[in-house]
């Protein structure tokens, strides 16, 4: 069996001496079991930030058959939900975050519900 998703298997019984004949055809599922790769360009990890003005976020996602969503968070703050696409960009305002240590998350999504988190660390001076 090749790949994640279904695979056909017809099986055929022939008669020696007669033209007859049966076909069944088995349909098996092959679970997809491996999580997209959620990463985030934009700011790197470790980043010091400016004291105002807007942190462009930058996330990207791949999996081996579809990314259906990207949840991208600033701590538990959700900023922007992307779906069916593998690029997902927002921002958000400095100005709404405290002085100091700050998370940004990009957590992908695929079609059977596979996940997987990136982080960002970044310190607002």
């Amino acid at each position: 069996l090749a790949g994640n998703g279904s695979n056909t298997i017809t099986e055929t019984a022939t008669s020696g001496t007669h033209s007859a004949s049966a076909s069944t055809v088995y349909v098996v599922g092959v679970p997809d079991v491996i999580p997209p790769v959620a990463t985030i360009t934009t700011p790197l990890n470790n980043t010091t930030t400016k004291a105002s003005g807007k942190l462009q976020i930058k996330t990207k996602a791949t999996d081996n058959v579809k990314v259906t969503e990207i949840k991208v968070y600033s701590d538990a703050t959700l900023l922007k939900t992307c779906t069916n696409v593998t690029i997902c960009d927002t921002s958000v305002s400095l100005n709404s975050l405290t002085s100091g240590a700050h998370q940004i998350k990009a957590t992908a999504k695929d079609a059977v519900g596979n996940t997987h988190t990136a982080i960002a660390n970044i310190t607002k001076p």
